[in-house]
């Protein structure tokens, strides 16, 4: 098994590596809004004139669309574009994906007071709600949306993840509409999902499911069989975690073309290396990322273009006696 170990590079908002690559706010000087209550982003390239627009899902205001001006700054556009809902929608989670494969992202949006919505981008010019005629009816408190072609009939489907309340597999039947097969597929979780991510574990060619749950509850890992099916084999393979799982993030943090798991908890986060044999090796105290804060989201990237997936962690900074500020760690190979 390779070793991967990481380097603090950045907490309590100071820089502890000056030779590192910096970053620097520019938020204001972009567009971006400072509004409340933003509770998701989704960043695609709605409009194909080759920059990445963002969505942001609130609880609190209406939703907003940032669209790229191709010069660092974005212009406000959702309710130009029929994308803002109602400040009572209490949206939660979104995501872009291609449902017709038309060559433009259409958009999922998950709201907790209000049933999910389909949004169908009309080549980037509008967005048509086709919510009800495409079977769209959930109503839970969605807290991830992912969107994978689980059977192989060349159709995005959607997974939504609901905390304490049972998810969705909505099937894509290839004419914009989609039907519930969260039953047949084995999938079936009532549990206090939060984050969740499609991926090729055992790269056997279909995408498997990892669900992060809240409170003392097991992680779940789905194993599809190709067809949409999927057996829960998470024990198996060595990723029931039990840590009030908040976000999870994947990658190849060691280069050895399997995709590792990174879960950022209320407490000590969690690395699983991929053994590459359908199990997974717990590595978070030897390679150093446990980040006893509290955890709320996670992202892998290669900040410093050094080859290497390095990983962002997202705490929540007001939880009292003390406030936990983002952490950055360093893949040092």
């Amino acid at each position: 098994m390779k070793r991967t170990f990481f380097m603090l590079v950045w907490l309590l908002g100071l820089s502890l590596a000056e030779a590192q690559p910096g970053f620097t706010d520019v938020s204001q000087k972009a567009g971006f809004l400072p509004l409340p209550g933003a509770e998701g982003i989704a960043v695609g390239d709605f409009n194909n004139d080759g920059y990445e627009d963002v969505y942001v899902s609130n609880t609190q205001s209406t939703n907003l669309l940032y669209q790229n001006q191709g010069d660092g700054t974005f212009v406000e556009v959702a309710g130009l574009l029929g994308l803002a809902l109602e400040p009572d929608t209490d949206s939660r989670t979104a995501l872009w994906g291609d449902i017709n494969n038309d060559g433009w992202l259409d958009l999922y949006v998950g709201n907790k007071a209000a049933p999910d919505r389909l949004f169908l981008n009309l080549r980037g010019e509008a967005f048509e709600d086709i919510s009800s005629q495409a079977g769209i009816f959930q109503d839970g408190h969605p807290k991830s949306v992912n969107m994978a072609d689980v059977n192989a009939d060349g159709f995005l489907d959607i997974y939504v993840s609901n905390f304490a309340s049972e998810n969705a597999l909505l099937l894509n039947q290839g004419d914009t509409s989609f039907v519930n097969a969260i039953y047949w597929s084995g999938a079936l979780d009532k549990g206090l999902a939060m984050g969740t991510v499609i991926f090729d574990y055992d790269k056997d060619g279909d995408p498997d499911l990892y669900l992060v749950h809240d409170g003392r509850e097991p992680n779940l890992l789905y194993e599809n069989d190709g067809t949409g099916r999927f057996m829960e084999v998470a024990a198996r393979a060595g990723v029931n975690t039990q840590s009030f799982g908040m976000g999870v993030d994947i990658g190849d943090i060691n280069n050895d073309g399997w995709m590792d798991i990174y879960i950022a908890n209320l407490g000590p986060n969690i690395l699983l290396l991929n053994n590459g044999d359908g199990t997974f090796a717990n590595i978070s105290q030897l390679a150093g990322v446990e980040d006893a804060g509290m955890g709320w989201g996670t992202n892998l990237l290669d900040y410093d273009n050094d080859g290497l997936l390095d990983m962002y962690v997202a705490n929540d900074f007001d939880f009292s006696p003390h406030p936990y500020y983002n952490v950055l760690y360093r893949n040092a190979g």
